[in-house]
């Protein structure tokens, strides 16, 4: 049994190969399947190797061998292996920013919001030839497709292109649209902060709304002091979210779309059926 085992490991690896790189084609979606697989198969192989190494190279000083099916089979092998690395290499090869200000990386929020994207995320940015932010457009651009495959960005000159100059509506030159279904957003700047709130402000399925308690002394999101919340509302907005006054004083129910309420340090305390509501 185990000598069979052993004869036929060549066998059993080459078929372990043939289907991770069928599953990498026909079911792409499971990769972590076909890289087990795959690195099965591999370990098969090199046990393959040297559990018949005396045979092995017994059989290269025949040339008969160099013709047999053990040899085919070695080949066919090798070349499994290096398809299999060859596509998995190419997918997650290793980036590294070794610049002090990281100017070729991008903050935690933003490559998640890149690597949780469900759609395809289209991106056009009509930049003319010249343009002395465009190099900074692509580059950036470049680090998101690294972290999702689902960006595609083009890069139009408008004066080549003025049909789609109008049919975007382009009043600018380095203007970038972000399309996903059916949001479109557009921007005039190559920050990363203002490309990643207009890729979530086209990918969020829906708008969240979020409230600020009133009518207890709160530090209004209106107030531009040191003490208010404008700024606070301001960011939120940028990524995507409403921001709205709740005077829960005057209702007995939380809004419909409210996902989350902020308590603002109150100066009073809040009446019992208040705190029921916020309770419920």
């Amino acid at each position: 049994m185990m000598n069979w085992i052993k004869k036929s490991l060549n066998y059993i690896s080459l078929l372990l190969l043939a289907l991770a790189i069928i599953f990498l084609i026909i079911w792409p979606q499971y990769q972590t399947t076909a890289l087990i697989l795959g690195l099965v198969g591999i370990i098969l192989i090199i046990a393959y190797l040297v559990l018949n190494l005396t045979e092995l190279k017994e059989g290269l000083k025949r040339k008969s061998f160099l013709y047999s099916s053990n040899m085919f089979l070695i080949v066919i092998l090798v070349l499994a292996i290096l398809v299999l690395l060859n596509f998995f290499l190419a997918r997650h090869h290793y980036r590294a920013d070794f610049t002090s200000a990281k100017i070729h990386s991008l903050s935690e929020q933003s490559i998640s919001v890149a690597k949780n994207l469900k759609q395809e995320l289209q991106v056009k940015c009509f930049f003319r030839e010249g343009n002395v932010s465009r190099q900074a457009m692509e580059n950036i651009l470049k680090i998101y497709a690294y972290h999702s495959t689902k960006i595609k960005y083009e890069f139009i000159d408008p004066d080549k292109n003025p049909g789609l100059v109008k049919k975007y509506d382009i009043t600018q030159d380095g203007t970038t649209v972000f399309e996903c279904g059916d949001k479109e957003n557009r921007i005039t700047s190559t920050s990363e902060e203002d490309i990643t709130n207009a890729i979530i402000k086209v990918t969020r399925e829906k708008k969240k709304a979020l409230y600020f308690l009133e009518g207890h002394g709160e530090n209004s999101i209106e107030d531009t002091g040191d003490s208010g919340y404008s700024t606070a509302k301001s960011e939120l907005e940028k990524i995507g979210y409403e921001v709205k006054k709740l005077p829960l004083a005057l209702s007995d129910s939380f809004p419909a779309d409210c996902s989350l309420l902020f308590i603002p340090g109150p100066r009073k305390q809040l009446l019992p059926n208040e705190l029921q509501t916020i309770k419920n």
